[in-house]
């Protein structure tokens, strides 16, 4: 029997709920009756600021069908109703017509819609390769019937025509691989985020071409007389304005972290829609005929019911389904046990051999490795001692020759002060107008000579501030006045000894410990957040102003990359499939690669070792090659798969151990 519970349960659910709606909206309509009531709350409008429900609050919550309100009537055409005639009504006796009426379709969909295609990440798609695209079939252009038509051969070279063969049977050998330039090697993103670009400038400063007719046209103005004081006030007049007081102060930049904490209040409109009243609908309207007592086909019509159970009938199908992909998946899985646990016996003291010998290489490693470290450290010492002698030579050098260099420069500086004493007193009667104009000059010197100093002082200072929960590390602009926020490091108290104003070094240091902190403790956790933990090393690495701390960035994210291809490579190794314990090998190769410690190269060997021990045991087994071998089909959604678990340990001798 189909349920018809269901749907009769929801109708009255519905029912109830517009009941309580109308009645709410009777009593608000019961308000607005009186107008000395209407008159009160007109003029003062009050919004009521909901609360914003969170996601949990969201996902528990349950709602009904929609349906409307009013249900939509399509206007009368009157050219159809007058020419309107009922059906001819079906005979007890016509069997074809009743079983057409009576035929049921259950078609089911979940079984022949296609599952959604999966999405890919943006790192899947960054290491897919496509091969060169090719046409199936080349072009050919089509044949020009008038041109074969009216085709005639070239003649026929004679024999004694030697400079017709002579031309024919020239070879052009042009090498273009030694022509062509060489293929510009392409820079890595680290290496582009490392360079440096100085200022550009021009080779040839631009002078504009002389203007003949303007030159020999050109006049002095005329000279301003002592007597002539509205000029000469003219001249003297100071402007001086405060630009940065003027000037609106330039508006903050949030952050993606500010703007995903922002709480924004559901949109609601000032006023609701009304649909326009159709007056000429509304004076024509006329309800529908009565159904007589005596109309019983009309009646058994309008009782009928149409309750098609198609979840029903899609979750036997899939229950079916997935018991039959589970018993094929236990009996798969039963039988690669078994041969795991027969492989395993067999291997088991091979790997005891070879982990013996494994230690004794590793511990001869070791000590080779110490007397290496020790030796270099020795060397290192003393470049540093010799390095520190040069350098204090050097300086005791540069030192005296500044003194020399200050010696005569004051030296010239005092024989050029009383040339132009000499001079001035020469000149004591010349132009006042000149001498004003001199005097304004050296003052405009003076003033951005100091402005530049000051703007050099201002640029090297560097301040703390307390932005909230976070410290705010700012640097003074290229200016007399004005600073600039470089960095804001979240869950940092201001300093105990606190300073008026840093050094370059110090507010550097300060944020720079401060995000390889947060990137260690990262690192420290169980399942560190690679993605945080690359974003705060990329962070530090703008920052970074010496070798030591490129050094240590440098370092820390080569480990990310190192954890990232363990993490991919055990992704693969879980699948268990040829193809994809082969794309583990690739990517186990890719881990190879890097700048790794010896114990990180260590670990990444092991593993290797391990991914071949397993496609030489799958060859043996399956008698194909792994790069042959056909990829496993994807398990379908809700098919059960065998678990596969990678574990990874360090033994004790420093040695990496997989199982799986």
């Amino acid at each position: 029997m189909a349920k018809k519970t269901t749907v009769k349960s929801t109708s009255k659910k519905k029912t109830v709920a517009k009941k309580k709606k109308t009645m709410s909206a009777g009593a608000r309509q019961g308000g607005k009756k009186t107008p000395a009531a209407k008159t009160a709350t007109a003029g003062k409008k009050t919004t009521v600021k909901q609360k914003n429900p969170s996601s949990n609050d969201l996902l528990m919550r349950k709602f009904d069908r929609w349906q409307p309100e009013h249900l939509y009537a399509a206007p009368k055409d009157a050219d159809y109703a007058a020419g309107f005639s009922a059906p001819p009504r079906i005979d007890e006796g016509d069997s074809r017509m009743r079983d057409i009426l009576s035929r049921k379709f259950d078609f089911d969909f979940a079984a022949v819609s296609k599952p959604p295609k999966p999405r890919r990440t943006t790192a899947e798609l960054l290491r897919l390769k496509f091969d060169r695209w090719q046409p199936e079939h080349l072009y050919a252009a089509p044949k020009d019937a008038d041109y074969a038509a009216g085709f005639s051969a070239p003649p026929r070279i004679d024999e004694g025509d030697s400079r017709m063969r002579d031309i024919l049977s020239r070879k052009f050998d042009f090498d273009f691989a030694a022509v062509s330039k060489p293929p510009k090697p392409r820079r890595t993103t680290a290496e582009l985020l490392r360079l440096k670009f100085d200022r550009w400038q021009p080779e040839h400063l631009y002078a504009a071409p002389k203007d003949a007719d303007y030159a020999a046209g050109f006049s002095a103005p005329p000279r301003i007389d002592e007597g002539d004081s509205r000029m000469r006030d003219i001249l003297s007049r100071k402007f001086d304005f405060d630009f940065a007081a003027v000037s609106k102060p330039p508006k903050p930049k949030r952050t993606t972290a500010e703007l995903l904490r922002l709480k924004f209040d559901r949109w609601q409109p000032e006023h609701l829609y009304a649909a326009p009243k159709d007056a000429d609908y509304a004076a024509g309207f006329s309800a529908p005929p009565r159904i007589d007592e005596g109309d019983s086909r009309m009646r058994e019509i309008l009782s009928r019911k149409f309750d098609f159970d198609f979840a029903e009938l899609a979750e036997k199908a899939e229950a079916e389904r997935k018991a039959a992909e589970e018993k094929a998946a236990a009996e798969k899985a039963e039988a690669e046990r078994k041969a795991a646990e027969e492989k395993a016996a067999a291997e088991k003291a091979e790997a005891e051999r070879k982990a013996a010998e494994e230690k004794a290489a590793a511990e001869k490693a070791e000590a080779e490795r110490k007397a290496a470290e020790e030796k270099a450290a020795a060397e290192k010492a003393e470049a540093e001692r010799k390095a520190a002698e040069e350098k204090a030579a050097a300086e005791k050098a540069e030192a005296e020759r500044k003194a020399a260099e200050e010696k005569a420069a004051a030296e010239k500086a005092e024989a050029e002060r009383k040339a132009a004493e000499e001079k001035a007193r020469a000149k004591k009667k010349a132009d006042p107008v000149e001498k004003a104009v001199r005097y304004t000059v050296a003052c405009l010197a003076v003033v951005f000579t100091l402005i530049v100093a000051a703007s050099f002082s201002n640029h090297s200072r560097y301040y703390l501030r307390s932005d909230g929960d976070a410290l705010a590390v700012w640097k003074g602009r290229f200016s007399p006045v004005g600073t600039v926020r470089i960095a804001k490091l979240s869950g940092m108290s201001m300093p105990s000894a606190l300073k008026d104003v840093y050094t370059r070094t110090e507010a550097l240091t300060l944020i720079l410990d401060h995000y390889i902190s947060k990137a260690d403790a990262l690192f420290a956790e169980e399942a560190p957040d690679l993605e945080q933990i690359h974003s705060y090393l990329m962070e530090a690495q703008t920052f970074a102003f010496n070798d030591e701390y490129r050094n240590a960035v440098e370092t820390r994210l080569i480990r990310v990359s190192f954890m990232e291809t363990l993490f991919r490579a055990d992704a693969a190794i879980a699948k268990g499939g040829p193809a994809d314990l082969q794309k583990a090998l690739e990517i186990l190769q890719e881990a190879a690669a890097l700048d790794l410690t010896e114990q990180q190269a260590l670990i990444v060997e092991k593993r290797l070792e391990t991914v071949k021990g397993i496609l030489d045991g799958a060859q043996a087994i399956t008698g194909a090659a792994p790069g042959t071998a056909a990829p496993e089909q994807a398990p379908e959604p809700g098919a059960s798969v065998p678990d596969q678990h990678s574990t990874e340990t360090i033994s004790e001798d420093g040695k990496s151990e997989m199982t799986i």
